[in-house]
């Protein structure tokens, strides 16, 4: 981008409502204007009454309304609202939209949970110098929401896996609440029940070297405004430091904590189990100091902005962890690893071919790769009827930046890919989306034909159009190659149906 863009990004989260408003130069480049926080009840009255009251949505207004008149004051053009989980899980959250928008003419967007976490990945990989380095030596990347927590393990420079425990600070207080006035031991009662959820995916992180350790969200930014610690030029704490901090808090009540760290009873009662939760994540790593950055959700979505207006597609880094997320769950659930990546090779190859007649962008590419390695996975369960098991175990993951629709798109694949079984017209996709669909799993299908015996006989495909008529498909073979010749023409018609153009194998 030749000149610097003002752009801001809203996150209307649970307990506070905040923006960034920044110079952007290109992904990457952030130049920080005003970073705003106000309040927010959203939280209190999701996760207490399961819907947002009126009074809560006048007081949401009056925070945008206000942050309107910043952005005009800075001259903003390009921003982006996103509301996250107090909202998302509020059983009135269209509503709350619409008023909103009526309210403030400002388009916010209910993001998902994959994609928000999607957008503060994006603001590590952009924003933190020393990420390579980590990810390199071995990470355990921490999220604290209202919500949930996610836990993300990244080693050898790859993204092995991540997953999300519902210990949000305000989904705990919905929970444990009653406690406070019946037990006299509510932190006791409390990190108990932190540890209960917390126990099996310690096991999993265990497993892994992890020297390094980063916690965003919850109350962090507590804790990093006591020190000026830098650690590979990130605000952190030692464990010594850490330990007395932690003790001072879980055995302080809310009044003596809002009290020593000059914050609101609401913060200050946050502070409990923000501090538990790093505790007890600390013990899976070997780390010496915690990393607390001043990197959020809104950091992301400037540069997700940067990246669109460079007209920069998803990121080598991005992708590889999304394929090496899939190879460790895939290798978990015991299925034929060659037979997938040798099924995502042959399907990506005919995806690039037909390519300039489907017209699918990155993000289906992404999909088809995903399928391709997942597909089987229904077989950990049951050989009988795995596509309908590989079905409801993909929609049950937790895909980092992959969508709800997206989601579908990849357990549909899987759940249609079987010899013989027909794409139906989803009522839940756009007319896109079924078509995209449709021809995924239709590349998936030739694919799986190609490496039907599971032992890798084509090592590789040429593909070509032949006179304009049809795509020849010719295969690098060694052996008989007789079962995939049989298995790829009983796929053909459906793939010519859906395609319009004949397809050949040629032995």
């Amino acid at each position: 981008m030749s000149q610097p863009k003002i752009a801001a990004a809203i996150d209307i989260g649970s307990n506070a409502i905040k923006m960034l408003i920044a110079e952007i130069e290109g992904p990457g480049q952030l130049r920080v204007l005003e970073d705003v926080r106000l309040d927010s009840p959203i939280g209190d009255d999701t996760f207490t009454n399961g819907r947002i009251r009126p009074e809560a949505m006048f007081s949401v207004c009056r925070s945008l309304k206000h942050m309107s008149q910043l952005m005009k004051d800075y001259g903003v053009r390009h921003y982006r609202a996103y509301a996250t989980s107090g909202v998302r899980e509020a059983s009135n959250s269209l509503y709350f939209l619409e008023h909103v928008r009526q309210a403030t003419q400002m388009d916010v967007e209910l993001i998902d949970r994959s994609v928000e976490r999607f957008l503060t990945y994006q603001s590590l990989n952009y924003g933190l110098t020393a990420m390579p380095t980590l990810r390199a030596e071995g990470l355990l990347m921490v999220e604290i929401g209202s919500a949930g927590v996610q836990m993300s393990v990244f080693a050898d420079g790859k993204l092995r896996f991540s997953d999300h425990v519902k210990i949000g600070t305000l989904k705990l207080k919905e929970i444990l609440d009653s406690l406070r006035g019946e037990s006299l031991q509510y932190t006791e009662v409390l990190q108990q029940y932190i540890e209960s959820q917390l126990g099996m995916l310690l096991e999993r992180i265990h497993a892994y070297n992890l020297p390094h350790y980063l916690v965003l969200g919850g109350e962090t930014a507590s804790f990093v405004q006591r020190t000026h610690e830098l650690v590979l030029g990130v605000r952190g704490m030692s464990t010594d430091v850490f330990s007395r901090y932690h003790r001072d808090i879980i055995q302080s009540g809310t009044f003596k904590l809002a009290h020593k760290f000059q914050l609101d009873e609401e913060r200050a009662d946050q502070m409990i189990p923000t501090s538990i939760i790093m505790a007890e994540l600390w013990k899976a790593t070997t780390a010496e100091h915690v990393l607390i950055p001043d990197l959020s959700l809104r950091h992301g979505v400037l540069h997700q902005l940067a990246a669109e207006w460079s007209n920069s597609t998803l990121s080598d880094t991005y992708v590889q962890d999304m394929m090496a997320t899939a190879l460790h769950t895939a290798e978990r659930y015991q299925l034929d690893i060659a037979h997938s990546l040798k099924v995502k090779e042959l399907a990506t190859k005919l995806l690039h071919k037909c390519n300039a007649s489907f017209h699918l962008d990155a993000s289906y590419e992404l999909c088809l790769q995903l399928a391709a390695i997942l597909h089987d996975i229904g077989k950990h369960i049951s050989q009988e009827g795995h596509a309908a098991n590989s079905y409801h175990m993909l929609k049950s993951m937790d895909m980092l930046g992959i969508t709800d629709k997206q989601k579908e798109i990849i357990a549909s694949i899987a759940l249609y890919h079987p010899r013989g079984t027909m794409v139906p017209i989803r009522p839940e996709l756009s007319t896109e989306e079924n078509i995209a669909l449709a021809r995924l799993t239709s590349l998936l299908k030739l694919a799986d034909a190609l490496d039907c015996s599971h032992r890798q006989k084509v090592q590789d495909i040429k593909i070509t159009w032949q006179h304009g008529e049809y795509l020849q498909v010719k295969p690098l073979y060694e052996g008989s190659l007789e079962l995939e010749t049989w298995a790829f023409m009983q796929e053909s018609p459906s793939f010519e149906q859906i395609s319009g153009y004949p397809i050949r194998l040629k032995p």
